[in-house]
């Protein structure tokens, strides 16, 4: 099977002398179900570190999903608006 992209991507640059691989984590606002936080987990990323959702079953669903992730139910209005005044 050929290699992809990502993978020569990702082999290109782990395999260079003194190279650290980094883990791209994300703060999710807006998370929805977790769509992003599980492909950038699944990418081999950190996944989401922190996110918000309002909707009572997107909370549910990100929550069995991302575990380990801080989440806010709460609206990101309000979060928004709160650092823009502060």
């Amino acid at each position: 099977m050929p290699e992809s992209a990502t993978e020569k991507v990702a082999r290109s640059t782990n395999n260079q002398p003194g190279s650290k691989r980094r883990e791209l984590s994300a703060a999710c606002l807006f998370a929805g179900m977790g769509g992003f936080a599980c492909a950038l987990r699944n990418g081999g990323g950190g996944g989401a570190v922190w996110a918000n959702e309002v909707d009572k079953h997107a909370c549910s669903t990100f929550r069995h999903n991302c575990m380990n992730s801080v989440f806010a139910r709460v609206s990101g209005k309000k979060i928004i608006h709160k650092e823009l005044t502060a």
